[in-house]
């Protein structure tokens, strides 16, 4: 949770509407968010998929695990899976992933993934943010 954003989500009502807004119609043009559940006990231990988000000129990965989930290559097994769908099916030429600087975890697997440093830049509420990209298409 310390580097997921809260959207101010904090009643039904308020979620009913932010999924409307942000999350379904993702799903109405192949993205959004999957969850990743462990393989041999079926338990979810996070989320990895594509978002769009109004500021970002391309498609970003996006991701967030459970702390029991972490270091044991779940969020790397998903986000390939996630690269390679984004690639294949939706022939997309670059995606592009964002973290705040103090998040070195998400860093380093960015890099793992071959995502390169981009830029430093702002999203509306003004935060930094680290923008990686990775060029698809490419074999």
């Amino acid at each position: 949770r310390k580097f997921i954003r809260q959207h101010d989500v904090n009643s039904a009502p308020a979620a009913l509407d932010y999924l409307e807004e942000r999350i379904f119609p993702a799903y109405e043009e192949g993205m959004g968010f999957w969850l990743v559940a462990e393989k041999s006990s079926q338990l979810p231990i996070g989320i990895c998929g594509l978002v769009k988000r109004p500021y970002l000129e391309q498609v970003d990965l996006g991701f967030g695990f459970l702390e029991r989930a972490w270091g044991k290559g779940f969020a790397r097994e998903a986000a390939l899976s996630v690269i390679e769908y984004a690639d294949s099916v939706l022939q997309l030429p670059e995606l592009w992933a964002i973290t705040v600087a103090e998040n070195a975890q998400s860093i380093t697997l960015l890099e793992k993934l071959s995502f390169s440093f981009s830029k430093t830049l702002s999203n509306p509420e003004g935060e930094a943010l680290e923008l990686y990209s990775l060029r698809l298409g490419v074999k």
